[in-house]
């Protein structure tokens, strides 16, 4: 984030407060920079993507998302704020490559998602303290062109969808 952001989420806190609303709201903050400056502001922290993980070397993306999330989930969750981690099975952007020079794939197979969401399920954390309700996050449900998506699709029928409730259960 760039500019006065830190003024205009106290600020747009305070604006919702006066009006009566008690706003739950994450941050898109974690990155590989480890910048926890801010996270006080927001009451939960999470990311859209965890990619690309440095180093570029995919072989090692899991290895490389559950370091990450272990430092991001102890300064977090010690700071008194909720911790969401997101998943991602794969991705793909050569499809967008009239628009700007494509990342390097990921190919995400049937172990390497399995992998993904072991490790995304070690860094569940109750909402609120509550005990029976966690935030996890996926990257993405429908954006099945690049790869990432959990929706029923020709491409991989049921199969991703059907990881979830594995690993997270049913509720």
């Amino acid at each position: 984030m760039t500019g006065n952001w830190k003024n205009a989420i106290k600020e747009a806190r305070k604006n919702i407060n006066e009006k009566g609303y008690d706003v739950y709201l994450v941050g898109d903050h974690i990155w590989w920079d480890y910048d926890y400056s801010g996270i006080e502001l927001f009451d939960a922290i999470g990311v859209y993507s965890p990619y690309p993980a440095g180093p570029p070397d995919l072989g090692q993306f899991t290895k490389n998302v559950n370091i990450l999330y272990s430092r991001w989930y102890k300064k977090v969750v010690s700071s008194g704020i909720d911790f969401i981690p997101t998943s991602m099975f794969g991705y793909d952007d050569r499809c967008l490559g009239n628009e700007r020079i494509a990342m390097p794939v990921l190919s995400g197979t049937q172990e390497d998602r399995e992998n993904m969401l072991k490790t995304v399920s070690k860094y569940l954390d109750p909402i609120n303290g509550a005990t029976n309700l966690n935030q996890v996050s996926h990257m993405t449900f429908n954006e099945n062109k690049e790869g990432s998506g959990l929706e029923p699709s020709e491409e991989w029928g049921y199969s991703r969808i059907e990881l979830i409730p594995k690993y997270f259960g049913y509720n």
